[in-house]
């Protein structure tokens, strides 16, 4: 679990048992700056050339021939996992992973080879058509408990070849939708959200670019709004009334750990008149990892 560990769920659990939220209040400080700078890893993944290293140039702003750039080809030219810390949101990290399905990468050895169930969020990139591999990664990501965008790629070139082939007859709004429709369909049960895209630089204001960017940097809404539990149980809490968890989650949703914190400050002493029994579970935003706290009582 990245941010808080499971040392850091121990002390948390401790100090509420021996202090109380007075004394829990106190490790969510001593450690609020570490958890907040803990990097969110985002997995780039999916078939051999549908353009995931031109992807992260672009995210990051980049152009081929930058000096930080990810190398790019017409074959496959990511042999081994590199990590790209975007250079405006520091605690963002891409890793350009190979293709999945190729003779140096197969399915059956690829999730070990490239460490696949490190990361914390994925994008499976796929480009022409929707595959039996893009559909093989997002279970593997499903099965993990984890989330995934799923990103087609190279969109400008289909509609420029649908309008060559169509002639009159072409409405990009139609095709666009088309292919949305046809992607949502086969990722069925894996609940991912849908982003069509061009990879060049210069055309990220067309299509969904710009609407990836900001899921992604402001908080992808399947991470930063879905408490993940582990090993912890949400059950009704008396004490802290429903009010009360309401306004907890709100806080850390919008502002992280110092909302999260200021909420604990502003209600401790009606809190600490009641008697009650406190379990923590770990909700992550995209690059702030921020603890929810839930009554087990």
């Amino acid at each position: 679990m990245p941010g808080i560990t499971e040392e850091d769920q121990k002390a948390m659990m401790k100090a509420c048992k021996e202090e109380g939220l007075p004394g829990l209040k106190q490790v969510i400080v001593e450690n609020s700056n570490k958890w907040e700078k803990e990097p969110v890893r985002i997995a780039v993944t999916g078939n051999s050339g549908v353009g995931k290293s031109s992807f992260i140039n672009t995210f990051r702003g980049l152009k081929p021939t930058d000096p930080d750039a990810a190398a790019v080809g017409t074959t496959e030219t990511t042999m081994e996992v590199k990590a790209y810390p975007h250079p405006k949101h520091k605690n963002f990290v891409l890793y350009d992973l190979p293709g999945v399905g190729t003779q140096q990468f197969p399915r059956e050895s690829y999730v070990e080879e490239v460490d696949f169930n490190k990361y914390d969020f994925y994008m499976i990139l796929s480009a022409t058509r929707f595959t039996e591999n893009d559909a093989w990664l997002g279970q593997k990501v499903k099965e993990q408990g984890k989330k995934f965008f799923f990103v087609r790629t190279k969109i400008d070139f289909d509609m420029y070849n649908e309008k060559k082939d169509s002639g009159e007859n072409f409405n990009e709004e139609r095709s666009l939708r088309k292919i949305r429709e046809d992607a949502e369909r086969n990722l069925r049960g894996l609940n991912a959200k849908v982003y069509l895209i061009s990879n060049e630089l210069r055309k990220i204001n067309l299509f969904d670019f710009d609407r990836l960017m900001q899921d992604v940097i402001e908080g992808a809404p399947q991470v930063k709004k879905e408490p993940k539990t582990q090993s912890y149980k949400r059950t009704k809490m008396s004490g802290i009334t429903e009010d009360d968890q309401k306004a907890m989650i709100e806080a850390f949703k919008e502002n992280g750990l110092p909302g999260l914190k200021q909420v604990i400050v502003e209600n401790s002493n009606k809190w600490e008149k009641i008697p009650v029994r406190i379990a923590v579970t770990e909700a992550r935003a995209l690059g702030n990892p921020v603890s929810s706290i839930l009554s087990v009582d």
